[in-house]
């Protein structure tokens, strides 16, 4: 190797050294650098924590003194107080300056109390309510094993029946289970005792029904909206007496004003839709739990009056024959506007539709409605 190389590698070997000995202080530097840091790091969030706990120590110490001075001022708080703490605390710090930091003055105690005793009363009532919407929930559940009970000894009114809620909000059931006083236990035997009223409620609740359904139908044919014939009873003024069995004539048809199911007498007794449960709310007194009002049940005017024709068509009388008759009879009509696919092995081109009377109630529907 000449000079020129030698030199050049003892150059290289000392540059390469001092790079080294470089970064190993670079090294250092950031080394110590990023703990230092993270010391400081720490030391700001202990500071934090620190001032946050010692924030919260005196909203706490704030918030007890407030809540031992209004028990203090207002002993009958205690109760409500104590019963759920958390829950209380939470309602408590909703109102203004509850969660100051300077220790209270009276002039806060004065500004603060009126609010406090507003909140406070809303928590007596909320408490009232759970607790009246528990013991009504817990009577409910005896009734409701008696009325089965009793349902499954008489099948012969199983159907149909009224619910159990429906019963319970009918004398003598309805002040066992929502007048009785809430520190008077109840037991199954209170509720068998009332057994033998149990047939009279059943056909009451029948009758009622009966009796607003039959003044929806009687209703309806004085306004002539629905199934009386204006044509073939004109000049017959004859003063209607009410009469059940226009019930359950084919020609009474109901219809359900929440989900348009069309029904006929006495299936509407039990139509779910009859029942609104989500709007119980059992703490409230004399809240039922079902609405059984005129407006959530109508006469249907257009099936009523194509049930009317094609009554007619079977030969039948739409004043006086029932949807059990046409039922037990199974008569069939043909439409003659309609056509069905014609069957491969038929010499016809086309085939009538034939049906019996609920389809082709169901048929002359649709086809007033498309129109």
């Amino acid at each position: 190797m000449n000079r020129r190389g030698r030199n050049f590698a003892k150059w290289r070997a000392v540059t390469k050294k001092r790079y080294e000995e470089w970064v190993s202080q670079e090294q250092g530097k950031l080394t110590r650098r990023r703990e230092t840091c993270k010391a400081l790091s720490i030391w700001e969030e202990a500071v934090k924590l620190f001032t946050s706990t010692k924030m919260e120590a005196k909203r706490q110490a704030r918030r007890e003194e407030i809540l031992e001075r209004l028990i203090k001022e207002e002993p009958g708080y205690e109760a409500i107080i104590d019963r759920c703490k958390t829950r209380t605390v939470n309602q408590v710090q909703s109102v203004p300056g509850v969660n100051g930091l300077d220790p209270l003055t009276e002039e806060d105690w004065k500004a603060i109390k009126p609010m406090l005793v507003d909140t406070i009363e809303s928590l007596k009532i909320a408490f009232e309510q759970e607790d009246r919407a528990r013991l009504i929930v817990d009577r409910m559940e005896d009734f409701h094993r008696l009325y089965d009970y009793y349902i499954s000894h008489n099948r012969n009114v199983q159907t149909p029946a009224p619910w159990p809620q429906q019963v319970a909000k009918m004398e003598p059931f309805k002040s066992l289970i929502y007048d009785t006083p809430a520190d008077q236990t109840l037991t199954e035997g209170d509720f068998l005792a009332h057994l033998d009223a149990m047939p009279h409620l059943i056909e009451s609740w029948k009758e009622d029904v009966a009796g607003v359904l039959l003044g929806l139908l009687l209703e309806s044919e004085k306004t002539g909206t629905a199934p009386a014939d204006t044509a073939s009873t004109k000049g017959k003024e004859k003063e209607k007496v009410p009469d059940r069995s226009i019930l359950y004539r084919a020609t009474s048809i109901l219809v359900c004003q929440r989900c348009s199911i069309l029904m006929v007498h006495p299936f509407v007794y039990t139509h779910r839709c009859r029942q609104t449960s989500s709007s119980f709310r059992p703490y409230r007194r004399g809240t039922p739990y079902s609405f059984d009002k005129a407006d959530q049940v109508g006469v249907h005017k257009q099936a009523s009056r194509c049930a009317r024709a094609i009554v007619g068509a079977l030969g039948q009388d739409p004043d006086t024959v029932t949807w059990e008759q046409l039922e037990r009879d199974n008569q069939r009509v043909e439409c003659v506007r309609c056509r069905a696919k014609a069957n491969p092995k038929s010499r016809k081109k086309c085939n009538r539709l034939v049906m019996n009377w609920r389809s082709a109630v169901r048929l002359e529907l649709s086809v007033v409605w498309k129109h």
